[in-house]
């Protein structure tokens, strides 16, 4: 009956079991690895078993991570169930989870793991005690970065009037590799003598790309600075890596001081809400604010300087703004309504709004030591700029333009920070655009002088210009520039698309002599446009340099640019001349390198000269370390240059037309151990497509040397390299695998020495030798002809398995300079094309790629008048007379992923002159495969 009693049987629970994984490294305990570096993350594993099937309620890793013999709450990790291992309880289901595990006591720390079916924990190995090892943590160190201001301690400047700007940097390096868990700058910023928790300052890396912190990463915090207390105020570094502090000097307490001074009575406000609230600092120490922006400056100005605080009105929401106004010496104004501390971005919904109706918005004449910060400011001035520097009465001097949005009411305006005059300034962080002439500069007729301070245009965002930055000085020299900078100081210019210089992102005009200019880590692009009127249809440049020496140029982002990457067109007044070593010094050299220069459409990565017309250049150009690509060419030279030009180490492929292009003399070019690759019409030539070289007949002193130019040409064009005006010296290069011939040169060539020329040439069109004498007499892409009219050296090279000969060059009677080389299995169809019948049968073998060892087949038909000794086979006749020459396999390591060092056993080994090995990678100048520097 339902009413009476009834029994129930339960049965006893089976406790879970846990088991070590199997897995590779869990074999016999739970952890990889087993020991380690201290900071290092270790992988957590074990499997858990029910022979109930009930699923764990608690899964859990405890490591005693402090080592100090008890498991506490913090030290309880959770498990995740590995997927992959299934869902039978019964059989086992994987459990796995990761923990950054640092130094403690002697490094030896226990762990188990705690599973619980809801009845009863888990039994088993796993259960108990186990053990992993933490090696010593190396405590980081801090250092003083070095940088200009930095060398003896960490801010710049070490005093300032109220409202300075204050940079703190420091250079954190950890012996394991960790980065920092911490990274604060600590600042006593009310004077009390203690570190609050606010006055605990995080601080950012200056690279964020830097990932390695055995060599030290630079850290950087920026803000302004009011006077308080004393005005001395202490600072140190604070950084820890999880289990150490760091050391150093940078981290010692109360030993490092910098002082923000204010004459008295010199901070001003103004509200447009009359006063109503002052509650927040630093309006709490006013009683009444000044009628405008203007009269505030006055008041600062009679009193010797200080700072004049603008707040934003609620009546700026709809539209209400402050009138223009002039700056004043030793007079900051500042319309934050609090710090926006480097590199975060203002936000310009919080800034007084300054207009300026039909004139500009503010005024810098002839004044120094002052700053402008955090506002918007607009303006329908035309003739002019939303903000005007006018230094033409007196110089402006360390002056500074810090966080404003710079735009105008109908985006008419001819520039929007406008340069006249002796100019000194700094401009960072501000949006600037758009409108009609420069964001930053101005029209030809703003010619600008150097001032006692330099301009240092950094971390802006400058757009919808037709130049960006235009600086034009008039030939005077003598400037100090600089446009952008290491870390988060760049600037992103793009979109200038007007004008007759239409679209360029940095113009450098007439700087003259003497200068110091450089352009570091901006991001330039979508600059240029479609012109009708222009050579080859498009204008504008990523950076155009027209007359200015001392330019450096590195580290930039230059994309998408229409007409070129980098444009240097027309000298300076003055000759800038050469430095003594144009690969290290900067001395007198147009320097680029380390950018990545990329998709200009209408011309080249970097062009020397102009499309029309073109004037020679003179001065010391070094192109060095970049990466150029996808762009109509990669770098070229049209005009003709008095001086030096270097090209080395790039990185230079996939360009529609050439890598490399010499359309002009120039007094020595140098282009030397560059990677050029995968261009559509070549790697390094000289002429233009249709083989005009405005240089005729000799382009003087070409050195190429060291190269790798492989995989260039498609279609109608394309050797590696083809220099037939040019007075050349051609040198352990490695040439391989080109659509036509694998290096080709005229009569002016000097010397052909140490190359391995690999596997060139188009069988379809049957076109293609190694290394290849032409004398121009036909059209740009006739196959080659003529003799040299004069002996010059070819010796060491190998040339191998090119679809034509192997060496064409046919000195009659005096075959003793092509000496020392080793030729293999040139020439495809040689008996058939060339020599008819041939009854050797060396010379009958070899399929399509041709007899491996005939005579003709690899020095070139016509080098030989009898048909005979065209068709004698090696084995047959020896050497040529007066010629050390060797005919066989040549032994590559690896010639199918294009390793072309020669292997062991290989006749080239020691077989050259003064018994050097033959290639590339012997002679004087080895080859050398280490990667090209990139930007």
């Amino acid at each position: 009956m339902p009413t009476g009693d009834h029994t129930l049987t339960v049965l006893p629970n089976n406790a879970p079991v846990l088991y070590w994984t199997g897995d590779d490294g869990y074999t016999d305990d739970g952890v990889e690895p087993d020991s380690g570096a201290s900071g290092a993350t270790r992988e957590f594993r074990v499997k858990y078993t029910d022979a109930d099937s009930n699923f764990p309620t608690i899964k859990q890793v405890w490591i005693d991570l402090d080592d100090s013999g008890t498991y506490q709450e913090e030290e309880k990790f959770n498990m995740t169930w590995i997927l992959d291992s299934g869902s039978d309880y019964t059989v086992g289901v994987n459990y796995t989870t990761s923990v950054i595990i640092y130094y403690a006591g002697d490094g030896t720390l226990n762990y188990t793991f705690y599973f619980h079916d809801g009845a009863d924990p888990a039994v088993g190995v796993p259960a108990g005690d186990n053990t992993l090892v933490v090696d010593p943590n190396t405590p980081p160190t801090l250092t003083w970065t070095g940088d200009p201001g930095f060398g003896s301690d960490g801010i710049d400047p070490d005093s300032g009037a109220t409202g300075t700007r204050f940079e703190f940097r420091v250079e954190y390096t950890d012996g394991d590799g960790f980065p920092p868990t911490v990274s604060q700058v600590w600042v006593d910023l009310n004077d009390n003598g203690t570190y609050e928790s606010a006055e605990k300052l995080d601080m950012t890396g200056v690279d964020p790309n830097d990932t390695n912190f055995q060599d030290g990463k630079d850290y950087v915090y920026a803000r302004n600075l009011d006077y308080g207390g004393d005005g001395t105020r202490k600072y140190r570094f604070y950084f820890y890596d999880g289990a150490d502090a760091a050391s150093g000097d940078p981290a010692l307490d109360d030993s490092w001081y910098f002082v923000v001074t204010s004459p008295s009575g010199s901070l001003h406000y103004v509200d447009g809400e009359n006063g109503d609230d002052v509650s927040n600092s630093p309006y709490s120490s006013q009683q009444s604010p000044a009628a405008t922006i203007q009269a505030a400056i006055a008041s600062c100005q009679a009193l010797g300087g200080g700072v004049v605080y603008v707040r934003k009105t609620a009546a700026q929401y709809t539209g209400d703004s402050f009138t223009a106004l002039t700056m004043a010496s030793n007079v900051n104004v500042r319309g934050r309504n609090e710090d926006w501390d480097e590199p975060t971005a203002p936000d310009y919904s919080d800034c007084p709004i300054i207009y300026g109706d039909g004139v500009p918005a503010v005024t810098f004449q002839g004044v120094s030591n002052c700053t402008l910060d955090g506002f918007v400011l607009t303006s329908n001035v035309f003739m002019g700029g939303v903000i005007s520097v006018n230094g033409q009465t007196g110089e402006v001097a360390n002056a500074i333009i810090r966080d404003c949005q710079v735009g105008g009411s109908s985006g008419s305006m001819w520039s929007g920070i406008s340069f006249y005059g002796t100019v000194g300034i700094t401009i960072e962080g501000c949006d600037i655009g758009p409108g009609q002439r420069a964001g930053i500069g101005g029209a030809l007729a703003n010619q600008i002088s150097p001032a006692s301070s330099p301009i240092i245009i950094r971390r802006n965002i400058i757009h919808g210009w037709a130049v960006g930055i235009r600086l034009y000085g008039g030939n005077v020299g003598g400037f100090d520039i600089t446009i952008g900078g290491s870390g988060m100081d760049g600037n992103q210019i793009y979109t200038s698309d007007g004008g007759n210089t239409g679209g360029t992102g940095v113009y450098l005009q007439d700087l003259g002599t003497g200068c110091s200019v450089v352009v570091d880590n901006n991001n330039i692009f979508d600059n240029g446009r479609w012109s009708f009127s222009a050579p080859n249809g498009f204008v504008g440049a990523g950076i155009l340099v027209s007359g200015a020496d001392l330019v450096t140029i590195k580290r930039n982002k230059i994309r998408d640019n229409y007409a070129a990457g980098i444009a240097i067109s027309y000298p300076s007044a003055v000759n800038v001349g050469a430095g003594a070593d144009v690969v290290d010094t900067l001395e007198n050299i147009q320097n680029l390198y380390g950018n990545d220069i990329y998709g200009s459409y209408g011309g080249a990565g970097v062009v020397l000269g102009t499309y029309d017309n073109p004037p020679a250049l003179s001065g010391t150009y070094v192109i060095r370390g970049n990466h150029i690509y996808n762009n109509r060419a990669g770098i070229t030279l049209r005009s003709a240059v008095s001086g030096d030009v270097l090209i080395r180490q790039n990185e230079i492929n996939n360009n529609t037309w050439g890598g490399v292009g010499i359309q002009d003399t120039c007094d020595n070019a140098e282009i030397i151990e560059n990677n050029i690759r995968d261009n559509c019409r070549g790697g390094i030539h000289t002429g233009d497509d249709l083989g005009t070289f405005n240089g005729w007949p000799t382009l003087t002193n070409l050195t190429i040397r060291q190269n790798k130019v492989h995989h260039n040409g498609t279609g109608s064009y394309g050797g590696g390299i083809d220099v037939r005006h040019a007075t050349a010296t051609i040198e352990n290069n490695l040439v391989y695998e080109n659509h036509f011939g694998g290096i080709r040169f005229g009569g002016y060539t000097t010397e052909i020495r140490s190359n391995t020329v690999i596997n060139n040439g188009d069988v379809a069109s049957d076109r293609g030798g190694g290394i290849i004498f032409d004398d121009l007499d036909g059209a740009f892409n006739d196959p080659p002809s003529g003799v040299p009219s004069a002996p010059l050296p070819i010796k060491n090279n190998i040339s191998a398995y090119n679809v034509r000969a192997g060496i064409r060059a046919c000195f009659y009677t005096t075959d003793l300079y092509r000496n020392y080389n080793l030729l293999y299995s040139n020439s495809q169809d040689f008996l058939a094309n060339w020599c008819g019948t041939c009854a050797s049968p060396d010379c009958t073998t070899g399929g399509r790629r041709g007899p491996r060892t005939c005579i003709g087949a690899q020095l070139g038909r016509g080098c030989h008048t009898d048909t005979p000794f065209c068709c004698t086979s090696i084995s047959a006749s020896g050497a040529l007379p007066g010629e050390t020459l060797i005919f066989a396999d040549p032994l590559f390591e690896d010639m199918n992923n294009d390793n072309y060092h020669l292997a062991v056993g290989s006749p080239a080994i020691g077989a050259g002159e003064l018994g050097t090995d033959i290639g590339a990678y012997g002679g004087d100048y080895p080859i050398y495969d280490a990667e090209i520097p990139g930007p």
